[in-house]
């Protein structure tokens, strides 16, 4: 179960961060061919904003996995206390 939702936080990090350089490629492509300096701007804070939601989200989960596993492995709720 945390190994299948460890991999679709990796999947959307993924996807996050393709997103993001297409936006990078997409500005870079309108700046050389226009000459359009708030397109590159745009597209390339919507790249930025892209990664660093994908690298958030991932760790997010991460975390919260890792909270989850030491909550299960508590040793006062072995004892019953």
């Amino acid at each position: 179960m945390d190994e299948e939702r460890l991999k679709q936080a990796k999947a959307l990090r993924a996807l996050l961060f393709a997103l993001g350089a297409g936006f990078a490629v997409i500005g870079g492509f309108r700046y050389f061919a226009s000459g359009d300096f708030p397109g590159l701007a745009e597209d390339v804070l919507l790249g930025l904003c892209c990664l660093l939601a994908g690298f958030a989200l991932y760790s997010f989960r991460k975390e919260a996995i890792g909270r989850e596993r030491e909550s299960e492995t508590d040793p006062e709720d072995d004892q019953g206390i």
